[in-house]
């Protein structure tokens, strides 16, 4: 692995592309500190056409080199650039940060694949964590996965655990409300299915449905589905909130 690596280094170091500032010949963990203080990743993956280095930078570094070169545009290298990533979840979630800020710059900067699968990575190394989050870490991640919720489906809500807190879970309904507009009729039936199956589940578990702070059945659709409502029965909700008032809740969910 080491002579394969050394191999590669020389090649590199003969090419038009060579940049001698890198010392190629060097092993890649003492160069780190020239990558953080110089941030000149962006040239050394562009030589190199790899993900390899992605435990030498921060979050933010990461995201920088991966919108500044082709891998942005790849799915599958996104996914690998996620997954080789060896920081803790706060290097992790500025990763993402910075991703979003270059998103907000230049919406079509990644295609909607692109945001599927990023997505996709993300809950499945992050919302498992859920549950273990503190209150501000769960916020700033749901806060900051804003741009690519519109490529949310089943497989990926199935990532979301159903045993975190009814504030937490009534956060993502809010987080999902607001991009109701932009999502297919398929993927509104999705988050549906999932906001009844999560109930359900609350239900069962300890006997009441996210009721707390409830006073009435508009305000329970409200917090607990939002627009999603729509696509939910009466009588499926009454299994898990016998209190709920059926001719409110359809009147309530039809002005959605």
């Amino acid at each position: 692995m080491q002579a394969s690596r050394h191999s590669s280094y020389k090649e590199a170091r003969k090419s038009p592309s060579d940049d001698r500032d890198f010392g190629l010949d060097a092993p890649i963990k003492p160069r780190c500190k020239v990558f953080r203080e110089h941030a000149q990743y962006t040239r050394y993956l562009s030589v190199h056409g790899k993900t390899e280095i992605s435990n030498l930078l921060t979050g933010s570094q990461l995201a920088s080199a991966s919108t500044s070169s082709n891998i942005v545009s790849n799915a599958t290298a996104v996914t690998t650039l996620v997954f080789s990533y060896s920081g803790d979840i706060n290097g992790f979630s500025s990763y993402v940060s910075t991703l979003r800020l270059s998103v907000l710059q230049n919406p079509s900067l990644l295609s909607p694949k692109v945001k599927e699968s990023l997505l996709l990575s993300i809950a499945q190394i992050v919302f498992q964590q859920f549950t273990a989050l503190s209150d501000t870490q769960f916020q700033s991640w749901i806060t900051g996965i804003d741009f690519l919720l519109p490529s949310i489906n089943s497989t990926i809500l199935d990532y979301i655990p159903k045993d975190i807190s009814c504030s937490r879970y009534q956060i993502i309904v809010l987080a999902l409300n607001n991009i109701f507009q932009s999502l297919s009729v398929q993927k509104q039936t999705a988050v549906a299915a999932f906001e009844n199956a999560f109930l359900t589940y609350q239900y069962n578990s300890d006997g009441d449905a996210c009721t707390a702070g409830i006073s009435n059945t508009p305000q329970y659709a409200q917090k607990n589905f939002g627009e999603f409502c729509y696509n939910v029965s009466a009588d499926a909700v009454a299994m898990y909130y016998p209190s709920l008032n059926k001719v409110s809740f359809t009147a309530f969910c039809k002005l959605q």
